[in-house]
């Protein structure tokens, strides 16, 4: 496929997403860049465009916030701006006891990872289907996939990205819209220390690594693509055990 047109990336500022920016430049697409931190987005537009000669903008936007998705949705409309890729990769995780986290960082999961993501496939899908053109990518993770005890609400929210883009991508079929769904497993970013890991993730892969599997995973037609071959055997290991079984050595193995 050629790559081509303006891609849309949320959570820029740092690891996937700033990957998914840099990478699809690589590929040959304009960024429009979107976060929190305009510093870190301004400084990732600078490098693209020093890198790639390709046009790289910022949006400085809080898509926790309902204000936030609407201020980002308007702003592309004011400037008659249908993306050709959307790439959903703002997230926000938890790592601990279900009950130990607190309402503000449970009511920000759901809003970033779930409202967010609902709203903009949704409202961008629509003007991409009545143009006839374009493609979403929605990360959600490998995690998704089965109840993950001390990543309750975050593996939820998962779960959630996973089965409303892959039933999306059913409605849009033949709407030349694709949607695309990735499921990375531990990756080394910032993210991470965010969700509150204290020590290093073994067998994570790096952002870069991953994000290039993805892409070429889409490039090649897939419509949900798990990264690596270790997270891809224990999701299709764990279909073929009981399920109490699965989240019960979750649990034993996320205590440790």
């Amino acid at each position: 496929m050629r790559w081509r047109g303006t891609a849309l990336v949320t959570g820029a500022s740092s690891g996937l997403g700033e990957e998914f920016a840099r990478q699809m430049a690589q590929r040959g697409c304009d960024i429009i860049a979107a976060a929190r931190r305009a510093d870190r987005l301004q400084a990732l537009c600078d490098r693209i465009r020093a890198e790639t000669g390709r046009k790289a903008v910022w949006r400085v936007a809080d898509l926790a916030t309902e204000e936030g998705v609407q201020t980002l949705l308007a702003g592309l409309d004011r400037e008659g701006i249908v993306p050709d890729y959307l790439v959903n990769n703002a997230g926000r995780g938890y790592y601990g006891a279900a009950v130990n986290a607190s309402a503000p960082t449970n009511q920000q999961m759901l809003r970033l990872n779930v409202e967010a993501l609902t709203t903009l496939s949704l409202e961008i899908g629509k003007r991409m289907v009545q143009r006839g053109q374009g493609a979403i990518i929605n990360v959600a993770s490998a995690i998704a996939y089965q109840p993950a005890p001390y990543f309750a609400v975050y593996a939820a929210t998962k779960a959630f990205v996973l089965s409303f883009s892959e039933a999306l991508a059913a409605e849009l079929s033949g709407s030349g819209v694709r949607v695309c769904t990735i499921c990375p497993g531990a990756t080394d970013s910032e993210f991470s220390k965010v969700a509150g890991f204290r020590t290093a993730i073994p067998f994570a892969t790096s952002a870069r690594d991953c994000v290039r599997r993805s892409l070429n995973a889409f490039e090649s037609g897939s419509l949900t693509y798990i990264d690596g071959p270790l997270n891809a055997a224990g999701v299709l290991f764990a279909r073929f055990i009981p399920r109490a079984f699965v989240t019960r050595a979750i649990a034993m193995a996320a205590q440790k």
